[in-house]
């Protein structure tokens, strides 16, 4: 077992562990309101922080928990999670194609890339995923648009995304690439990352497909 392998099992126990509380405090205020309707803002700003919360915890389980190469996971199900953790975000997700079931892992690659994206749109803007369908696996070629007023992708995330290796140590807030790296060299697949003026593309495609 890997150090990676270890890692993704604690992301695993901690959202597991989490959830079942943050859900109870959720499901408390939905019986404190039907107890007393006329109850506040302070109430109706508890809930709504339960439930983003809830989400993100989903979100990070599924991107950053153990998963194996054999585990199927319905999109439909990836594609809730997705829009549940960016339903309060700037940026708006916007699904294509794709239905079916992947991997477990090819899913929570899908969450690391979406990461990604919406990371290189500070203002805001709109990330498409389009999930076409490669080797009977429809998340087998995926591809990440992202577009908005303000584009930024440093030189730094394509390298991390690209050979997941930097000269300083990782932050908070790109481990993520490294992360999604790590995920694709175990499916076999490459990324590619193309950026433009204000545009930003990611694909995963596998290396067999690549090369052809």
């Amino acid at each position: 077992m890997t150090n990676a392998d270890i890692g993704a099992l604690i992301a695993s126990r901690i959202c597991h562990d989490l959830i079942s509380p943050v859900g109870a405090m959720g499901n408390g205020v939905e019986l404190l309101r039907e107890v007393d309707p006329d109850l506040g803002e302070e109430l109706a700003l508890i809930g709504d922080s339960a439930a983003m919360a809830s989400d993100r915890l989903q979100f990070y389980r599924l991107g950053f928990g153990a998963a194996g190469l054999l585990e199927r996971y319905p999109l439909a199900r990836c594609r809730r999670i997705a829009e549940g953790f960016f339903a309060r975000e700037r940026v708006e997700l916007a699904w294509i194609e794709g239905d079916g079931e992947v991997s477990r892992a090819r899913a929570r690659l899908i969450c690391t890339l979406l990461m990604a994206a919406a990371a290189a749109l500070p203002r805001g803007g709109r990330v498409t995923v389009e999930a076409r369908m490669a080797g009977g696996d429809p998340g087998g070629d995926l591809l990440l648009v992202a577009k908005g007023t303000r584009l930024l992708f440093p030189e730094r995330a394509l390298t991390l995304l690209a050979t997941g290796r930097a000269d300083d140590p990782l932050g908070v807030r790109e481990v993520h690439l490294f992360v999604a790296h790590d995920q694709a060299a175990a499916l076999g697949a490459r990324i590619d990352v193309e950026v433009r003026r204000d545009r930003l593309e990611i694909r995963s495609t596998p290396k067999e497909s690549a090369r052809a």
